[in-house]
């Protein structure tokens, strides 16, 4: 980073919304970043946290209209790839928020019955 911090992650556990970080994580990860960057062993380890990585049951985000409260839109649920799908899916809800042809077909994501 360009304060001269090296950030390194990350783990996934499945535990619903605890967000307590584990010595055995901070290990694992600690014994990865070294192995690939040796330099790091003389480096303090300033933090450690946990975040959380809301997914829709089936994996595939929520984009678009609310199945039960008219007026809201919702783009959530991309678990570890929100950052790498952000632009597409901020594009996706807002072709379908204003009423423009959307850039895929939002089927897929669609909150519907049968997807919770």
């Amino acid at each position: 980073r360009r304060d001269g911090r090296t950030l390194f992650g990350s783990t996934i556990e499945d535990v619903g919304f605890d967000k307590v970080t584990t010595q055995a994580a901070r290990d694992e990860l600690f014994e990865i970043a070294t192995q690939r960057f040796p330099v790091l062993r003389e480096c303090p380890v300033e933090a450690h946290w946990a975040g959380l990585r809301p997914s829709s049951p089936a994996g595939v985000p929520y984009i678009g209209r609310h199945p039960r409260l008219d007026g809201l839109f919702v783009n959530a649920g991309h678990f570890r790839n929100g950052i790498v799908l952000g632009l597409a899916s901020a594009r996706l809800a807002a072709d379908l928020i204003v009423g423009r042809t959307p850039i895929v077909d939002p089927a897929p994501y669609a909150w519907t019955a049968a997807r919770g």
